[in-house]
């Protein structure tokens, strides 16, 4: 009696084929799977990161939902904006995340002064060129658009090209990137701000994750120094953490911006050169942590899609 087609299409013989067909369709599988996670992963949440010891300032003590216009006055500088703001002039959200339910705001936090350059020109040429040797050059593959306040005025970004991102490495490997605004002209020199950040690529599931704000900010500080043309004069008290707001939180940022001096002679640094108007104590470290009232979850680091940050 023949074997009926029913039987035959059950049989041993084809299953190894529909093994191997799975096999060669998983990869694509799992390609889909991951953009579909990359179109919502800014709802996605993750916990917050713990304040490090011996960084968060007493001033830091910010609560509520900023608005983009918070600043604080240094004595010897113009007001500092806290944030770095969005195209509509609202705090921007590194890349749309969320870390323990809030939105990651991405806080100022390197201050540069040149009182050598005798122009706005030269300032902003002199900077480039001190970045792109320090390791930091201009580069693509990240967005742009963004503000700063300082002096009470929203500053542009330095753009070289058309290119806004300063970084240490390409967007698709692990990177200390950022994006400096102004110059600002304070009658005696110009004032430029930073928003530095350190991420890296999660190549299989096709997102960004934000690693540290401090580590970035600390890196372009001693490139920048190393360049021989500034010198870090020491850390001003923004107080511009969001350890205490119910809506957002800036990470592991600790409120201190690095303050950065222009240096008379590109050619050496002078650490015993005079600080800018006593903002800042050039030999001691950041003040000590004020604790959170209620310590979050142990951290871990908040995963972002695949856009450019």
């Amino acid at each position: 009696m023949p074997a009926s087609p029913t039987r035959g299409r059950r049989g041993g013989a084809s299953a190894p084929s529909f093994r191997v067909a799975a096999r060669a369709l998983l990869p694509l599988a799992l390609l889909l799977a991951a953009a579909s996670f990359s179109a919502s992963a800014d709802q996605a949440e993750y916990p917050e990161p713990l304040p490090l010891a011996g960084l968060l300032t007493p001033r830091s003590e910010h609560a509520g939902d900023p608005v983009g216009t918070e600043s604080t006055q240094l004595e010897g500088l113009p007001s500092i904006g806290f944030w770095m703001l969005d195209a509509k002039g609202g705090v921007a959200n590194w890349l749309g995340i969320r870390a323990g339910g809030k939105k990651v705001a991405e806080p100022i936090n390197i201050i540069i002064v040149d009182k050598v350059s005798p122009d706005e020109e030269t300032a902003k040429a002199r900077l480039e060129r001190a970045l792109a040797e320090s390791g930091f050059p201009a580069r693509s593959g990240h967005s742009k658009g963004y503000s700063a306040l300082i002096g009470g005025i929203a500053c542009p970004e330095l753009l070289v090209h058309s290119k806004a991102t300063f970084s240490d490495a390409s967007f698709l490997s692990e990177n200390d990137h950022g994006r400096i605004f102004g110059p600002y002209d304070t009658g005696s020199g110009f004032v430029f701000v930073a928003a530095f950040s350190r991420e890296r690529p999660d190549t299989f599931r096709m997102r960004h994750v934000l690693v540290s704000f401090n580590v970035a900010r600390d890196n372009v500080a001693g490139a920048l120094e190393a360049s021989g043309g500034y010198r870090i004069a020491g850390f001003a008290p923004l107080g511009n953490a969001l350890f205490w707001s119910p809506t957002r939180t800036t990470w592991d940022h600790d409120g201190n911006a690095v303050l950065i001096e222009a240096e008379a002679d590109l050619g050496s640094a002078n650490p015993d050169a005079a600080t800018t108007g006593g903002v800042v104590q050039p030999a001691a470290p950041p003040p000590a942590a004020v604790p959170s009232a209620a310590p979050p979850p142990a951290a871990l680091p908040p995963e972002a899609s695949a856009g450019k940050d």
